[in-house]
């Protein structure tokens, strides 16, 4: 019988990787528990649980409009980040199935996870990865040159403004940064993020916001430690928008403040990440 030993350097390694990954999990649970929305945060990984798919290892878009749709950028993209902290080996078996799948990629969200992109962003293309009987695998990747060397008045929309932002911050430009980011804090009309899309969204989401643009701005206010003077409403404008039955969040609302629409594995992700996550 052959015997394995770990050398001493082996071993080191080994001891670091898990003293690291167990920091990382203390950090996520800290935030978590120093948290206001604790149990509305729980609710909302709990959601991500339900979305889960074991035989794909994904979440699936959304359980009622979406439920045999999975993408791998953006939606597992984010969630395998937003359900650590709760899920940690569902999380790594997102991760492994988009480590398969070369799924990581984005174009536009990398920058959440400390990663920067070529600027300006680009026009989206959707790429079918798998189909099967009862489901279909695709993902989003924003690298169109094609059409247009950019997507077009980028600078009017809040989640593309938040993500060059975010581009420009890990690449040192801080400059750059505050002013996309400071632009972003300018469409808060009181209801939420007027921006370009309201306008000009398919003619079922025209006036319609979008809760997934305010955990965006939360999250890089947290990561530039920039306090927003209206977080409070934005935080409460957030949550509002959490389904009771099952934690998901809806992404779309009116200047009511009347949720529209099915809850989702994106937007709630998100809202996950913008309270608990930073990048290593």
């Amino acid at each position: 019988m052959k015997r394995f030993i770990l050398s001493k350097r082996s071993l080191t390694i080994a001891v670091l990787v898990v003293a690291i990954l167990g920091s990382i999990v203390a950090y996520y649970i800290t935030l978590t528990l120093n948290s206001p929305w604790k149990e509305e945060l729980e609710h909302a990984a709990d959601f991500l649980f339900e979305q889960y798919n074991a035989q794909l290892r994904l979440c699936s878009e959304a359980p009622n409009v979406a439920p045999n749709i999975y993408w791998l950028a953006s939606d597992n993209l984010m969630a395998y980040h937003a359900i650590e902290p709760y899920y940690p080996e569902t999380s790594r078996q997102i991760y492994l199935e988009l480590e398969r799948r070369d799924g990581f990629q984005s174009g536009v969200y990398d920058p959440l996870f400390g990663q920067s992109i070529p600027l300006p962003i680009k026009e989206k293309i959707t790429y079918i990865i798998e189909q099967g009987d009862n489901y279909i695998i695709k993902t989003d990747i924003h690298n169109d040159t094609a059409n247009n060397p950019f997507f077009p008045h980028w600078d009017e929309y809040a989640n593309l403004l938040i993500c060059s932002a975010l581009s420009h911050y890990w690449e040192g430009n801080v400059t750059e940064a505050m002013s996309l980011f400071n632009k972003t804090v300018d469409m808060w009309d009181g209801k939420g993020l007027f921006d370009r899309a309201i306008e000009e969204a398919a003619p079922n989401l025209r006036g319609l916001y979008e809760t997934y643009k305010l955990a965006l701005l939360l999250y890089a206010s947290r990561i530039f430690d920039q306090p927003l003077p209206f977080q409070t409403e934005l935080e409460n404008t957030l949550w509002s928008m959490q389904r009771e039955s099952d934690g998901g969040i809806i992404t779309h609302y009116n200047n009511s403040h009347v949720p529209m629409g099915d809850a989702n594995t994106e937007t709630t992700s998100l809202i996950l990440i913008a309270f608990n996550y930073t990048p290593d």
